[in-house]
């Protein structure tokens, strides 16, 4: 589970087991990391949510890397950071 956060260049996402942030610095075909860093002035741990058209689904792109999440096809998979 997530807790959205408004930021200076859209939103933070905070981690409710792990109390960390979503970090999307990386490059396509990284994994997504959390930080314990505070979020504020800091477009690494910042995120874009835009709205796809299709039932109320989002795509997360990073502030920093303009990288989007990328959730992956298996649930036992890390989700990594691409550039579509």
């Amino acid at each position: 589970q997530w807790i959205i956060v408004p930021c200076q260049n859209g939103y933070c996402l905070k981690s409710l087991s792990s109390n960390c942030w979503l970090d999307g610095r990386h490059e396509p075909g990284a994994m997504a990391l959390v930080t314990a860093r505070p979020p504020q002035n800091d477009p690494y741990l910042q995120w874009r949510i835009i709205e796809t058209g299709e039932d109320g689904w989002v795509v997360l792109q990073s502030v920093s890397s303009n990288c989007y999440l990328d959730g992956r096809h298996e649930p036992d998979h890390d989700a990594l950071m691409t550039s579509r």
